[in-house]
């Protein structure tokens, strides 16, 4: 099998990458990227896990995460966000997914981030050489930021860091 070499991000495009995610901060607010609902969604191929998943949901509501998986977990090395639940906020024409009103919820629990700068890391880690000291600048401008103080500037990924009660969803 031959494995593609990972071409360096040069210093120019690195502080080029850092500024496009600082700046997700300081865009002007777009209402409609503030949500109503939020979406979870089961990751799985199997049907009988998918099965599985949500007969333990009904059961015992969602939990927070305390060991993310694979994509997930190598995103929060990379970033400042709590551990959670993670959901959309707008729906992804998936089979199994879970909703919730965004005001069942206590929105004290409930952080935003910027779906851009988990794309971006992904892609550089995919495709790019780059330093630690790359990865630690990104670290610092990349923050999670409590919704109350969410405005709609960029648009986002939702950690909610509680358990919420089967009663508050609407499995689908």
């Amino acid at each position: 099998m031959l494995k593609t070499m990972k071409k360096p991000l040069s210093k120019l495009e690195q502080e080029a990458k850092l500024l496009e995610c600082e700046s997700l901060y300081y865009q002007v607010p777009k209402p409609e990227f503030i949500p109503n609902r939020l979406y979870h969604f089961i990751r799985e191929n199997n049907p009988k896990l998918i099965e599985e998943a949500i007969k333990t949901i009904k059961k015992e509501g969602l939990k927070n995460a305390k060991n993310p998986r694979n994509t997930t977990s190598f995103i929060d090395r990379k970033v400042q966000r709590p551990l959670g639940i993670y959901f959309w906020g707008q729906e992804i024409k998936e089979e199994a997914h879970i909703e919730v009103d965004i005001n069942k919820l206590n929105l004290k629990k409930l952080y935003a981030f910027p779906h851009f700068i988990a794309d971006t890391i992904l892609n550089i880690d995919q495709n790019y050489q780059v330093p630690d000291e790359f990865w630690h600048k990104i670290k610092k401008i990349a923050v999670a930021i409590p919704f109350t103080e969410y405005l709609g500037q960029f648009q986002a990924e939702y950690i909610y860091t509680a358990n919420i009660p089967t009663k508050l969803l609407e499995i689908k």
